[in-house]
């Protein structure tokens, strides 16, 4: 394999990059191997692995070492990325093997000229260094010309040829984990993004360079993956696009959304960790169903009592320090024909999740509440009743946190305990970003059931005391009660 590569060994040592050294990958010790030849000298970093290009069977190839200078493959063997042209006449392909040279340009249609180039680029902090492949297309004719342009191969990390292969950033990407190493490609920036990602078996690579694929799980076979751009170039003009691959040990951060006793699958999404990397959280618009039942939100666990999530939040998915799963929390459907389906009741009653010590329940507005002295719901109203004596207290701070951020827009928050309570401030401060939604707060004192109001809008946060904490007295104190019972 002809090679040249960055070295950029945590080590502290400064180490060599090659052009044109056949057979041998990585030069050990940064002495030269073969009819290698310096050009460079690379300064330490605190990168974990090295990272270059070089020549495959097919063409172009992107490998790595690790820390203990074994090598990361992101080919099978010295395969090498296959890239092709699309014209009228077909899929045609670029030199491939000993035809493929970076920097040439190949004209495989009348009027197009294409030429590939690669550079390692170290990036300061980033614990791995990239390999930037660029396609460059000329059109030399006197017409405006779509070009399509991509490349794909069978698809190794290290030593594993079926080590799991998804998308990054739903779609925008491929990643590929191994054992401690993964790769990733990637698009440089927003003017380099991909028309076409796919991934799958290998032997399907060939007829998927410039097909599309919908989102989905990860793929845990022989692998292959590819990647296209549609390109508009104008009479005389030249157009760029970069791919970017990484190499390494690199972090890759994962939601994923189980459908917890229920049927369907919602796919998940992957990025890159240790940057921030905003995503939304996914609706449940059907893709997961169970019989009886309808779709409640997101729990954390799952036996989750209420919703984390309800969908199209955005979290900072890159900078969790671990992945995160999502389970579908599912509310009971109540009707007096049994025969009816989800469809046609899932609008028309009464949601509930309940557990030992914890009952959850949304009314409509005009609906009874199912504190009864309350009467009939004025909004939508989220309900939680807490038996304090069965309830953990963090378990207590969790639910509330929950009840409060599922509350519909300018709905109600009833909570509701069998005994004087507290709120500490992680309570006060959910509470302080719904400040939409009115509080009705209801606790047994002196044999009474009390009841006080907080109007939507009131500065909660005022009602911490210096430690922090606004027991239900004190809240009485400060707002008024009345006795309901």
């Amino acid at each position: 394999m002809n090679f040249k590569y960055k070295s950029v060994l945590a080590l502290g040592m400064s180490v060599a990059m090659m052009v044109q050294a056949p057979v041998v990958a990585f030069a050990d010790d940064g002495e030269p191997q073969n009819d290698a030849t310096i050009v460079q000298t690379v300064p330490q970093s605190e990168s974990t692995s090295e990272i270059g290009y070089g020549v495959g069977d097919a063409g172009f190839n992107v490998v790595g070492k690790d820390s203990n200078s074994k090598d990361i493959q992101t080919t099978c063997g010295n395969v090498g990325y296959n890239t092709y042209q699309n014209s009228d006449e077909g899929k045609i392909p670029i030199p491939r093997g000993n035809g493929f040279a970076y920097g040439t340009e190949y004209s495989v249609q009348p009027g197009i000229t294409t030429k590939i180039t690669a550079e390692t680029k170290e990036i300061e902090g980033a614990g791995n260094d990239e390999v930037h492949v660029t396609y460059t297309v000329t059109n030399t004719g006197e017409e405006a010309k779509e070009v399509k342009i991509g490349s794909g191969a069978d698809t190794k990390i290290g030593e594993v040829d079926s080590a799991p292969i998804g998308f990054i950033n739903d779609g925008t990407g491929i990643y590929m984990k191994g054992d401690g190493v993964s790769f990733t490609l990637t698009p440089l920036s927003n003017q380099d993004n991909f028309s076409t990602v796919w991934y799958g078996h290998w032997g399907d690579v060939g007829g998927n360079i410039f097909n599309q694929q919908e989102n989905q799980s990860e793929y845990k076979g022989d692998s292959g993956m590819a990647y296209s751009w549609t390109i508009n170039v104008g009479a005389g003009k030249t157009e760029t696009r970069t791919a970017v691959f990484k190499i390494g040990n690199i972090v890759l951060r994962q939601i994923s959304y189980d459908a917890n006793t229920g049927i369907g699958e919602i796919a998940g999404t992957t990025v890159i960790g240790g940057t921030s990397q905003e995503i939304v959280i996914k609706k449940n618009a059907g893709e997961m169903t169970k019989e009886g039942y309808q779709f409640a939100g997101w729990g954390l666990s799952e036996n989750a009592t209420s919703a984390k999530y309800i969908g199209g939040e955005t979290i900072d998915l890159g900078m969790l320090e671990n992945d995160l799963k999502l389970y579908a929390l599912w509310q009971l459907i109540k009707a007096s024909n049994p025969s009816v389906t989800i469809e046609e009741v899932a609008q028309m009653v009464e949601e509930e999740i309940s557990n030992e010590g914890i009952n959850i329940i949304t009314t409509e507005a005009g609906e009874a509440l199912p504190t009864t002295e309350l009467g009939n719901a004025e909004a939508v109203t989220k309900s939680v009743s807490l038996d304090l004596s069965k309830v953990a207290p963090a378990q207590y701070v969790e639910t509330i946190k929950n009840t409060v951020q599922a509350v519909p827009t300018q709905g109600i928050a009833v909570i509701e305990t069998n005994e004087v309570a507290t709120f500490d401030k992680n309570i006060i401060e959910a509470m302080a970003e719904r400040n939409d939604v009115s509080y009705i707060i209801v606790f047994k004192h002196d044999g009474f059931k009390k009841k006080v109001v907080i109007p939507a809008g009131y500065d909660v946060q005022t009602l911490l005391d210096e430690n922090g904490y606004c027991g239900f007295l004190r809240l009485a104190a400060i707002l008024g009660f009345t006795i309901i019972d």
